[in-house]
């Protein structure tokens, strides 16, 4: 006897087709409450003001269109460096490629005084296109590319490119407005002043097309080649999107940090690495972030109102440091914690009692003196070449190589173009990445 099996029902698709269909529709729902909140928010009485429908209009539509536009750009950068370079911890302000943006920012007000909004764009585009081919092209001839190598060897570049801008900056008197720009605020986003980030939607689409290219990229150089795919080409194509939508957000908005690192790393947490399919949620859990900052920002100390990249640099450094926790959970526990425990040490008691005094010291020094790049990586590999890792005795000839350094390259940058000064976190930058340099052929010999 024959039995026959069962058709599936009739419904199951269109139940198959809702189950990934209903998300997607709270998520623009969510999206859409969230920028009628942002037009909402705000001193300004937009309702009972005699002009407050204008100012509606003037301000705080170009303002939101700019936060979406924003966010979702800078996520998108995000996640295609991510693939490109196959390390969870790289995105624009990680690779340099914002600091070069701001240095062709810079370049193109000196040599084009009162230079258009679209010349300024164009110039930063040139810069970030230029500094993140740069990035890659190292990156290329370093062989210990491990999830920390990568983006500190980006915040390397990162830092010197930054205190040449300075140096710029100070030189020709722009120093305050390399400030504003690098602020990350949308207080000055005016009907006017954000119409050039709608180029960013160009790029979105073009991303969205060849999608599929970047997914096989993101498996790497062989496995693309093995396949048919021209990963040089593919390469240059992403490096030049992500150029040109820093360039565009940096001249516009400014520097918005880890917006690119929070996002793709969220996402593909619950979703992998498939492009094609997280775009979308890329772009959406972009402009929800960027929107939250900035209603915070616009809130907490209201009527006066904190700098969004304020409120990302300190969401990004939590995030950041949660994904190394989770990365590094087992190589710590293995190489850190079990040994320290049997010798009877509170090892989660030294380590938060390390970072109270990481960020006391860090917090005070960049206040009342500024950033000091690398001050902290040359001196304590060059201890420990010479007498090893034992902090007791290596403390002292910490402390003075570290003043001698700092004391040193004060000197320099006071004398070497006297009367004026040169800034010395660019005398530092150059040190540190001469030595990070050094350190890294170092390893790569012993690794040999």
């Amino acid at each position: 006897m024959t039995v026959a099996t069962p058709a599936p029902p009739e419904d199951a698709p269109p139940r198959r087709v809702w189950r990934t269909t209903w998300p997607m529709l709270i998520g623009i729902i969510f999206t859409l409450g969230l920028l009628f909140a942002s037009l909402f928010t705000g001193v300004y009485d937009i309702t009972g003001g005699e002009d407050g429908w204008d100012m509606f209009f003037i301000t705080r539509v170009p303002r939101t269109v700019a936060l979406a536009l924003a966010g979702a750009a800078m996520a998108m950068c995000g996640l295609v460096m991510q693939l490109l370079t196959q390390n969870k911890f790289v995105e624009p302000t990680t690779t340099g490629t914002t600091e070069w943006a701001g240095l062709g920012l810079i370049t193109t007000m000196v040599l084009i005084p009162g230079a258009s909004l679209t010349t300024r764009m164009i110039g930063a585009i040139i810069f970030s296109f230029v500094g993140t081919g740069i990035f890659f092209l190292f990156l290329r001839q370093v062989r210990l590319k491990s999830s920390l190598i990568v983006p500190i060897v980006g915040m390397m570049l990162g830092a010197v490119v930054g205190s040449v801008s300075t140096f710029v900056a100070l030189k020709t008197d722009m120093l305050q407005q390399l400030s504003i720009w690098f602020t990350g605020s949308f207080t000055g986003i005016v009907r006017g002043r954000y119409e050039l980030l709608y180029i960013v939607l160009v790029v979105l689409v073009l991303i969205f097309i060849v999608a599929d290219r970047f997914t096989v990229a993101g498996l790497g150089k062989d496995i693309a080649t093995n396949v048919g795919l021209n990963y040089g080409r593919v390469q240059l194509l992403g490096i030049g999107m992500v150029a040109v939508v820093t360039g565009i957000v940096t001249v516009v908005v400014g520097n918005l940090p880890f917006l690119g690192l929070i996002v793709p790393n969220i996402i593909s947490m619950f979703r992998g690495d498939n492009l094609r399919s997280n775009l979308p949620w890329v772009v959406m859990l972009g402009m929800w972030i960027l929107i939250l900052a900035d209603i915070f920002a616009r809130t907490v100390i209201a009527p006066f109102e904190v700098p969004v990249s304020l409120v990302l640099g300190i969401l990004g450094a939590v995030v950041l440091v949660l994904i190394f926790i989770v990365a590094d959970r087992f190589t710590v526990a293995g190489l850190g914690k079990d040994i320290a425990t049997n010798v009877g040490l509170n090892y989660g008691r030294v380590q938060l009692l390390g970072i109270g005094m990481v960020a006391v010291v860090t917090g005070i020094v960049t206040v009342v003196v500024g950033n000091l790049p690398f001050l902290g990586l040359i001196v304590p590999n060059i201890i420990s070449m010479f007498r090893g890792d034992n902090l007791r005795s290596n403390l002292p000839w910490v402390v003075m190589l570290g003043m001698w350094i700092l004391i040193l390259a004060d000197i320099f940058a006071r004398t070497v173009i006297a009367p004026f000064e040169v800034p010395v976190s660019l005398v530092l930058g150059i040190l540190g990445a001469v030595v990070f340099v050094f350190l890294l052929l170092r390893g790569r010999r012993h690794a040999h």
